[in-house]
Formats: C-alpha cells, sequence, structure tokens
C-alpha cells in the first residue's frame, strides 16, 4: 500500500475515515502534533491486528531488518516488513506455497517458468 500519492484513487472507506477523523477533530478541538490528535487519527485512519508470535520471532525478525538495512541503506520497522509482505502476497508479487511445516512465501513463476 504505501503512502498515497497524488492522482491515486481513494476508497469509499478511506472517504469514510477520513469524515470520521475531520469530525473528531472539530468535536474535540484537536491541535496537530498532540497525542489526542494522533490518538484519533490512529483510530479512525488504521485497523488493528494483533500479531501473536513464539517468543523470538520478533528479535528475528527485528535482526534480519537491521541486516538488510546494513546492505541497502534502507531501514524498515517490523510493521512496515510486514505490510510490504502482505501487500506482495495480495498483489500477486509473491505467493504462499502450503509446506507440511508451515507456509513459505515464493516468487511467482515467471512466463519463462510457464512455457
Amino acid at each position: 500500500m504505501g503512502r498515497k500519492k497524488s492522482g491515486d484513487t481513494i476508497t469509499v472507506a478511506e472517504e469514510v475515515a477520513e469524515k470520521r477523523f475531520k469530525e473528531a477533530i472539530i468535536k474535540d478541538d484537536l491541535k496537530p502534533n498532540t497525542n489526542e490528535y494522533k490518538n484519533a487519527w490512529q483510530k479512525n485512519k488504521t485497523d488493528r491486528i494483533n500479531l501473536i508470535l513464539p517468543i523470538g520471532k520478533k528479535a528475528e525478525i527485528q535482526e534480519y531488518l537491521e541486516k538488510k538495512a546494513t546492505e541497502t541503506g534502507k531501514k524498515e520497522t517490523v510493521n512496515g516488513f510486514i505490510n510490504r509482505i502482505i501487500d506482495q502476497v495480495l498483489s500477486g508479487e509473491l505467493v504462499a506455497a502450503d509446506h507440511a511445516e508451515g507456509q513459505d512465501l515464493i516468487p511467482p513463476p515467471s512466463n519463462k517458468d510457464l512455457s
């Protein structure tokens, strides 16, 4: 998903979220850069999902991301990483393959592989 660029279309859900956020700002007279403003923005513009991982998995992901940041110079948060992977799966850029021990993500076959 990422950030919207000018010219991108806005979904109905995004329009509703924007309206709710603006109404919350007016109703509660919220000032930008305050905790109340940030909380209202999160409440009205984001969905929350609690992700439960085995102990040590979060640290493993953070370690992986730090290594990648060192190699590429691009830092990514755990949340950003999870969102990116979800977006790639939903767009078909990555596909989930079932395995006996769980699911792995693999790139979709190229046209050359289909011949």
